[in-house]
């Protein structure tokens, strides 16, 4: 009997990317890891949900290898790593036959490294691989094998949802709008994005899914918004009637929140995400920032792209289609040959 683990639940299935290569393939990830769990959403295949705090007994993993057997499952991705991710990782080897693989994607960058943890699970990955365990090691940051040999050496792409642009429609005129859903802490930027889009003359409203604490005592944060955290059909929706999403950030792989801006129309200016497959992408060297530290360069981006929405609102919307088109196509190739399908 399940209790912790959840298989392929609705709102981890409902906007994938679906492909008939991948109904054997299961990704196996953490339901507290908001940010992970919403880029394997979006992956083809099936789903299933582990803790990553709470314990599973032996008869949860037992079952969790029994409905694995029933789905004729012969690719098992792990999408980040835990200690239980671990203890099922060796059962799942121990009790099934070679021709079912398992594998292990890594969402950290080493910006993170300030948390231990995140060393740990990189060690014990690496040993996993060495003994093969794991019969591979993928990461969504670019180059990451020249710095750990260990990882395969090509990029693995993150999907956008699958949904239908047209529920999610902008209404016509209304107050021209930014979006900042960045979270408190010195990585994710928050003062320097919210003050930046503020301070844009182009912008009548900033809504943000964090306060930027104080800062109301040395600006005017007026235009500011407080919408918390939303997710799901709201998220979309915020994003589909908002001008542009602003989140630049200073360590990312991919980030989830663009893709689903861009799945709904709604550019996004990021940093500069060094991702050689989108070298002259006409969308990418729009909307990416390379000085993010400065609410001025932060402006002076969001007034450029605005400038160009101006001047041909249809022209965005193209290099976004073409951008998710490369992408998508790309990132099935890429999980294709990183799993051996």
């Amino acid at each position: 009997m399940l209790i912790n683990a959840v298989f392929d639940d609705i709102r981890m299935r409902s906007r994938e990317n679906a492909h008939p290569a991948f109904d054997k393939v299961v990704h196996v990830v953490h339901s507290e890891w908001h940010g992970i769990r919403k880029a394997t959403a979006y992956c083809p295949g099936h789903k299933l949900l582990i803790p990553g705090e709470e314990d599973m007994d032996e008869a949860e993993i037992d079952g969790i290898a029994e409905r694995l057997s029933e789905l004729g499952i012969t690719r098992i991705v792990f999408q980040g790593y835990s200690k239980n991710a671990d203890r099922l990782a060796l059962h799942l080897r121990a009790v099934f036959d070679p021709s079912v693989q398992l594998y292990a994607v890594t969402h950290v960058t080493t910006a993170q490294f300030d948390h231990v943890f995140e060393m740990e699970m990189q060690s014990l990955l690496f040993t996993r691989r060495r003994y093969n365990t794991l019969s591979g090691l993928g990461s969504l940051k670019p180059a990451f094998h020249k710095a750990f040999p260990e990882y395969w050496p090509q990029t693995l792409l993150n999907f956008a949802p699958s949904v239908d642009r047209s529920v999610f429609m902008k209404s016509p005129g209304g107050l021209r709008e930014a979006y900042v859903p960045l979270d408190v802490g010195w990585r994710k930027n928050l003062y320097t994005n919210a003050l930046g889009c503020a301070l844009s003359e182009k912008i009548a409203r900033v809504s943000v899914t964090n306060f930027p604490t104080g800062l109301e005592a040395l600006a005017d944060v007026s235009k500011l918004r407080l919408v918390g955290f939303l997710r799901g059909d709201a998220l979309l929706s915020k994003m589909a009637t908002s001008d542009v999403v602003v989140l630049g950030t200073f360590a990312e792989c991919q980030p989830t929140t663009q893709l689903e801006a861009l799945a709904v129309g709604t550019p996004v200016l990021t940093g500069t995400l060094g991702l050689d497959e989108f070298a002259g992408d006409p969308l990418c060297d729009l909307t990416q920032m390379t000085i993010l530290d400065n609410p001025a360069e932060i402006t002076a981006s969001l007034d450029r792209l605005l400038d160009v929405i101006d001047s041909d609102d249809a022209e965005i919307s193209q290099m976004i289609d073409a951008h998710l088109a490369k992408r998508h196509k790309l990132a099935f190739e890429r999980y294709a040959d990183f799993l051996q399908l």
